[in-house]
């Protein structure tokens, strides 16, 4: 994908998440993070091909848009997620804007559908929250038919090995943690985010990412691009705004200041597609 063309599609994201959300689109939850303009943009770019009238799966949907995107297309999603709340606000945004959905309450670790019946499948920054996370793309590529797709993102370890966050406060900046201290927690919830007392990361090693997503999926990977932000992304999410928060700064950032590489080296997270092997029926 050319740089104009990921532009092109993140404005486009831009627009759609403030049709969608209104002036909730400079919220929190609701605002899109610098990476994930970029993230679903490549999803979208990724899926293209597939056409009309195919079905799709969402697996941890959260208040993603792309069902709304793709259904505008003709292309039905099936979300799944384990929180109730989201997936009631997927049901009441599809519905206003007349787009076919089906919502299922259910962790991507025991997908609840037949074999080979998506077309394909978009997990967006999920399983790296998932410690069972072979078990999401074991059971991703079951239900995808041959041929199907299955568009994956993680954030990328810097070491040889993968490395494992345990906290509710991941990915908060220092100030904040000072700031609020133990009732952070409290002031998640205020916007609508809740971790709980724990939170699990996983940040992948090349290595891991066959091994743990590749193998277990039965599917063969097909493309890849690495992402990673410049310097002055890194100084904002890391030590004063935490990603997601400053949303129309963030579409500017995306635009801007992201870089997309065919190279892992140095870079910060990765979205790719596979494709499962097999002869369609």
């Amino acid at each position: 994908m050319t740089r104009n063309r990921l532009k092109r599609i993140m404005t486009e994201l831009f627009l759609n998440n403030v049709r969608v959300n209104g002036i909730k689109a400079i919220m929190y939850p609701f605002g899109l993070s610098a990476s994930r303009y970029i993230e679903y943009a490549l999803a979208l770019d990724f899926s293209a091909h597939l056409g009309s009238g195919v079905l799709m799966l969402e697996a941890g949907c959260g208040h993603s848009i792309l069902p709304i995107i793709r259904g505008r297309s003709q292309v039905e999603t099936i979300v799944v997620d384990i929180s109730k709340e989201a997936l009631k606000w997927q049901v009441t945004e599809c519905m206003k804007h007349k787009v076919k959905l089906q919502a299922v309450l259910a962790s991507a670790e025991k997908l609840p559908f037949r074999d080979n019946l998506f077309s394909g499948a978009s997990l967006i920054s999920v399983l790296e929250h998932l410690p069972r996370d072979f078990e999401a793309a074991r059971e991703v590529g079951r239900v995808l038919k041959p041929r199907g797709i299955d568009i994956v993102s993680v954030p990328l370890s810097s070491q040889e090995k993968s490395v494992v966050k345990y906290s509710y406060a991941v990915g908060i900046p220092t100030i904040w943690k000072r700031l609020f201290g133990s009732s952070l927690t409290t002031v998640f919830k205020l916007f609508r985010v809740d971790r709980g007392l724990s939170y699990f990361e996983r940040h992948y090693s090349i290595s891991d990412v066959h091994k743990r997503i590749v193998f277990p999926s039965g599917c063969k990977l097909e493309s890849a691009i690495a992402l990673r932000s410049q310097q002055i992304v890194k100084i904002i999410h890391e030590r004063i705004i935490p990603t997601g928060v400053l949303t129309i700064l963030e579409y500017i950032l995306a635009r801007w200041f992201m870089i997309t590489s065919s190279s892992i080296k140095n870079m910060d997270a990765i979205i790719f597609k596979l494709q499962k092997t097999g002869k369609q029926s």
